[in-house]
C-alpha cells in the first residue's frame, strides 16, 4: 500500500490509517506515516487516526481505476471515520493517486491544516 506515497507532503505528520476491507477478500491493515516514511502493517492498530471501511469490490475498483475513490466516498460506497494529525493538516494528497499499483489510487488523501 505505500507505493504513490509523498513524503514531501507528509513533512512532520505522524499518523495512522486503518483499512478494514470486507466481502469476499476481507482484511484489516494499517498504513503508519511518520518520520516522512509510509509502512505497510497486516492488522488492526492501537489507535488509528483515519479509519477507512469499505467493501472489497468496491476497495478493488478504486485501487484499479474503475472508479473515483472521492466519487465513490461521496456516494456512500465506503466510509472514512477520523482525521489526520489535526496539528498538520494542509491540502497535499499524501499519496500519487496516479500511480498504477497502488491501492489507493484515485483516493484524494490529503492532510488538512
Amino acid at each position: 500500500m505505500p507505493l504513490g506515497f509523498r513524503s514531501e507532503a507528509a513533512k512532520d505528520l505522524h499518523a495512522v490509517y486503518q483499512f478494514e476491507i470486507s466481502g469476499a477478500e476481507s482484511f484489516t491493515a494499517r498504513l503508519q506515516i511518520k518520520d516522512d516514511q509510509c509502512l505497510f502493517h497486516e492488522g488492526p492498530a492501537d489507535k488509528p487516526d483515519v479509519i477507512i471501511k469499505s467493501p472489497a469490490d468496491v476497495w478493488m475498483a478504486i485501487s484499479e481505476g474503475e472508479i473515483n475513490g472521492q466519487t465513490a466516498f461521496m456516494s456512500g460506497k465506503y466510509r472514512v471515520e477520523g482525521e489526520p494529525d489535526p496539528a498538520h493538516q494542509d491540502e497535499r494528497p499524501l499519496f500519487n493517486g496516479n500511480h498504477p499499483d497502488h491501492p489507493c489510487r484515485g483516493i484524494n488523501h490529503q492532510r488538512r491544516h
